[in-house]
């Protein structure tokens, strides 16, 4: 019997508190990819999505690295990350993304706007369930080997309906050193002018070192805003590197 040759699987590095949590809180594509190169895709989107999901209840960023090409490892991990979830990846940028999430923010009105399905009508892109938490949902993928995207619900409690979303650009380089270049599509400024447009207004969060985020509201909806590297976007560009959803009603 002529066997297929096995696929590597990306391997998950868990922050601490995330492995903790693991056991808990365990639309278009232009061209197709081959057979060998969509069962690879859909091997690392599943793994990604396992760790983005894992890693939400710690407010942490996920991360990959490159897994040795051991069958026995590669099918180990395709079958345990596949049997919660699987996904198709969508190339996407991050300009495209960040305006995607700004539509999202537009449309919420309520904890009620913040359900998968919600999110998926507005940002037209596939969201995965937790499959021991359904309240633990989103959705990720890589910009580059050094970016990822990740969206995700941030229930307080397990079993309970999320009152907020995070999304983040998550650096993906052993020193923390990736191109910010690569994640300011849209800058701070961008951020800022679409969401005053929608009626948000917004004020500076103060720190002991100063701004440490920017808050914006309208109604029973806000958005913090963090910039990379904590830069000050009056002192020139600055790129958003995670933004906090929420909805108190």
């Amino acid at each position: 019997m002529h066997r297929k040759p096995a696929t590597a699987v990306p391997r998950i590095r868990r922050p601490a508190i995330a492995a903790r949590v693991a056991g808990a809180h365990d639309r278009s594509r232009p061209n197709s990819p081959a057979p060998s190169a969509a069962r690879a895709a859909r091997a690392f989107r599943a793994a990604m999505l396992a760790c983005m999901l894992a890693s939400a209840a710690a407010l942490g960023g996920c991360r990959t690295a490159p897994a040795a090409t051991s069958p026995d490892t590669a099918s180990t991990a395709t079958a345990a990350q596949e049997s919660s979830m699987t996904a198709v990846a969508t190339p996407i940028t991050a300009e495209e993304i960040g305006r995607r999430v700004l539509k999202l923010i537009d449309s919420i009105r309520s904890a009620r706007d913040l359900a998968p399905e919600h999110i998926a009508q507005q940002t037209g892109l596939e969201v995965e369930r937790n499959a021991s938490d359904p309240h633990l949902y989103g959705f990720g993928g890589s910009l580059s080997e050094d970016w990822m995207y990740n969206l995700v619900s941030t229930p307080q409690k397990q079993g309970e309906a999320p009152t907020s979303l995070r999304f983040s650009f998550d650096d993906q380089t052993d020193g923390g050193n990736g191109d910010p270049a690569e994640i300011c599509g849209l800058d701070f400024q961008d951020y800022r002018a679409a969401l005053t447009a929608a009626g948000f207004d917004f004020k500076p969060m103060q720190g002991r070192r100063g701004i440490d985020a920017w808050y914006f509201t309208r109604g029973d909806v806000g958005v913090t805003a963090y910039t990379h590297g904590n830069a000050d976007p009056a002192k020139g560009k600055a790129c958003i590197s995670k933004l906090i959803i929420s909805a108190y009603a």
